[in-house]
């Protein structure tokens, strides 16, 4: 076995090695001012050409030939080893440690690749390539980058001297859209779940879907925009396209980073408070990450009734002191129970979201929102997912409603836009589901 292992390495330090000299001796012979870059097809052409001529006389089989030469093509056109990973819509995410450590989320598992890079100058080309296609750049100066890609992709780059080998993490946007019913169906939360939560979005209430990365948060405010009526202006806030509201009249924003020279610079807080100057019937904010909450949670409170966002938190309790600690970081001065008056007033249903180690994604809470006496938050919880123990490698466990009815106060607010409160508590009568 170790006989086999060593032939294996051998081959493989010889392919680089040739990839090495014939990538280094393109760069040092060819005058890229007679080639036509602008022109992908042809430049690629060209360079096509010139490799196969370079690696003619090799001793190697066709295939490893025509391989060797796509992946300097690669290399020189595209992301290199990241290609095929870029290519694959049921990766999720691509997370690079180093050169031979590449990791993937298939279905919510990481799983290790074989794919590897040359060396550490190979891995920082590819980074410095994925970046600039964004219109940023790293270098010792600027050795941490958080950006977008073109297709929405998001990519933070670290680079020495930060860290001992360069690291890459890309959240792929695999532009997917799935329905309620669809996850009802691949049981996320269950069909009268699902109805109950449908109900709540046409009622106007304010929803936060909370959980953590991956855990399905952007894909559900998907699913619940849907029934939002057509007859409403949206507003969506987001830092990457991601949502998909297909209505009448939406107005799609999205932040922007600061350029190379540290102007132009366009936050979530800026489109927030833009978004209120609009006339916008709800607001829909990817995620709230900062100062924005503030506006977010005004404009929850003053005619925009029924705007849905979500934030990083664990369980509902989590979510609304996340609230609390970001609006509070915020600058602004105000108590503690003023600030947890105004986010209970503004909160009517916290949906709690988690992925489970086997990879599946539930809907384990879905949450009243009020304040006690003492200037607490109080949490009812409607539904609950009961986990059970593990069972070839899933989650068991059932769903059940808590309680028999809805408060009087989220009855008062559904009755308000027609939707009876009896209507809301048809979907609790079920205990167990």
């Amino acid at each position: 076995m170790k006989y086999h292992l060593s032939a294996y390495d051998k081959l493989r330090s010889y392919k680089e090695e040739v990839k090495e000299r014939i990538f280094t001796k393109i760069f040092a012979s060819v005058s890229f001012s007679k080639i036509d870059l602008d022109n992908t097809e042809l430049a690629r052409q060209e360079l096509e050409r010139i490799a196969r001529k370079e690696i003619e006389s090799m001793h190697m089989s066709y295939y490893e030939k025509h391989k060797i030469v796509e992946e300097i093509l690669e290399d020189v056109f595209g992301f290199g080893p990241l290609e095929p990973l870029l290519a694959n819509s049921s990766i999720s995410d691509i997370l690079v440690n180093g050169v031979s450590d590449v990791f993937i989320d298939v279905g919510g598992k990481l799983e290790k690749t074989p794919v590897y890079f040359r060396s550490k100058e190979h891995l920082l080309h590819i980074i410095r390539k994925l970046v600039g296609s964004a219109g940023r750049r790293i270098d010792e100066s600027v050795p941490i980058v958080d950006a977008f890609l073109p297709d929405g992709s998001r990519v933070n780059a670290v680079i020495p001297p930060i860290v001992s080998e360069p690291s890459l993490s890309i959240r792929k946007f695999v532009p997917t859209y799935s329905s309620l019913e669809l996850l009802a169906k691949q049981g996320s939360f269950t069909t009268g779940m699902a109805e109950f939560v449908k109900l709540c979005v046409m009622a106007k209430l304010n929803i936060l879907v909370s959980g953590a990365t991956g855990s399905g948060k952007t894909t559900l405010l998907n699913a619940l925009a849907y029934y939002i009526p057509e007859n409403e202006r949206v507003v969506t806030i987001e830092d990457s396209m991601e949502l998909d509201i297909k209505k009448p009249d939406v107005v799609r924003m999205v932040t922007r980073q600061a350029n190379v020279e540290g102007k132009g610079r366009v936050t979530q807080r800026d489109l927030v408070v833009n978004a209120l100057r609009m006339r916008p019937d709800r607001i829909v904010v990817g995620e709230v990450r900062s100062s924005e909450v503030w506006d977010m949670l005004t404009a929850m409170n003053t005619g925009h009734a029924g705007s849905l966002t979500t934030v990083h938190a664990n369980s509902p309790h989590d979510a609304l002191y996340r609230l609390e600690t970001m609006a509070m970081l915020s600058g602004y001065e105000v108590s503690e129970r003023t600030l947890s008056t105004i986010i209970s007033r503004s909160i009517d249903l916290v949906v709690q979201l988690n992925r489970f180690a086997g990879g599946e994604r539930k809907m384990v809470a879905v949450s009243e929102v009020d304040l006690g006496e003492d200037g607490r938050y109080r949490i009812r919880d409607l539904f609950r997912f009961i986990p059970g123990e593990m069972y070839e490698g899933r989650i068991t466990g059932r769903f059940k409603s808590m309680v028999d009815t809805v408060s009087e106060r989220l009855a008062e607010k559904s009755a308000m836009t027609g939707i009876a409160p009896e209507q809301m508590n048809a979907h609790l009568a079920a205990k167990e589901m």
